[in-house]
């Protein structure tokens, strides 16, 4: 079995930061920040950047604080992620993180950007890329970190996604364990990510050949993701597409079928990042078990939507001359 074929790069659940505003800020401006914190809250994120490329215009023109210029970078720059534009959002957060380079971000608000920063690059499929970055820049903001914080959790996660696409299965899995332990202390608050981050650290162990600790693995995320949790739609797409991998690669059929078939349910029609890998993996299924017709049908449909999300860029397209608000 090819398993690369049907491996997936996973969405990380991240906590948004919204803009910080000082009393200096314009009204004109407090105003679209407003707004558009109200956008992502209620996740109409199309709206947000509505408000946040005027709201950037505005700072930029009347020299704003650059912790609120820094929040209107990174909430416009998960908002385009958020919406599949991984072009732009690249654009966008690589110069809040030159910002960063230059002292003139807090800690947080970079450990925050990094991780979409990293997951665009992801989303774009510059796998590698992902993985300099994260060597370069998240790694060296982990060790500033407290090591016991949530925060530290989130990032670890994030160098395990990137570990993993160069194959350093076993760098990949250390990390995992290291967030899944920290999220451990405050389980009731984290499930959803740990539920999230045994998924992914069931496939790097069947990278491995731990294919027994693999198959254990999955089936203790599926009993945590059936428990009754409320979890994210994207995050249990996600969970279900990682959980199906393993068992295609232990060639349990039945169990991936209906966890794909699951995540298929919550895909369809939801514009989710994790579709073109949902529906690949499905291809992949159908293929292996005899259903020729049906599997190129639904590669087809992978590969038009995976064009479709890379290529996606939409209205409300900011030029990158207009971020480069810092220091000006």
């Amino acid at each position: 079995m090819n398993n690369n074929a049907h491996l997936q790069f996973f969405v990380l659940p991240i906590a948004v930061l919204c803009p910080v505003l000082s009393a200096s800020d314009n009204p004109d401006l407090r105003c679209l920040i407003e707004s558009a914190n109200r956008s992502i809250r209620s996740s109409q994120f199309d709206r947000a950047i509505n408000d946040l490329i005027p709201a950037l215009r505005v700072a930029k023109r009347e020299r704003a604080s650059k912790e609120t210029v820094s929040a209107i970078l990174s909430n416009l720059g998960y908002s385009y992620r958020m919406l599949g534009r991984c072009g732009d959002a690249v654009t966008v957060l690589t110069e809040e993180m030159r910002a960063w380079d230059r002292g003139m971000v807090a800690l947080d608000q970079a450990r925050v950007s990094g991780i979409n920063l990293l997951k665009s690059y992801f989303d774009c499929g510059e796998s590698r890329r992902a993985t300099r970055f994260w060597s370069k820049t998240l790694e060296p903001i982990a060790r500033k970190l407290n090591p016991d914080s949530p925060a530290l959790a989130s990032l670890l996660a994030a160098g395990a996604l990137a570990t993993f696409a160069v194959k350093h299965y076993r760098e990949s899995v250390n990390l995992y364990n290291e967030a899944i332990t920290i999220w451990d202390e405050q389980r009731e608050t984290y499930k959803d990510r740990i539920c999230s981050a045994r998924s992914n650290r069931a496939v790097a162990q069947a990278y491995l050949g731990k294919i027994l600790a693999a198959v254990e693995e999955a089936d203790r995320a599926l009993k945590e993701l059936d428990s009754g949790n409320a979890m994210d739609p994207a995050v249990r797409a996600v969970a279900l597409n990682n959980i199906a991998v393993v068992y295609l690669m232990d060639k349990r059929f039945t169990q991936a079928e209906d966890c794909l078939q699951r995540a298929l349910v919550l895909v369809d029609g939801a514009s989710l990042p994790c579709e073109p890998e949902v529906v690949a993996n499905y291809a992949f299924l159908l293929r292996q078990t005899g259903r020729k017709r049906a599997a190129a049908a639904a590669q087809s449909r992978a590969q038009e939507v995976s064009i479709q999300r890379r290529g996606k860029t939409g209205s409300h397209t900011i030029d990158a001359s207009e971020i480069d608000s810092f220091g000006k």
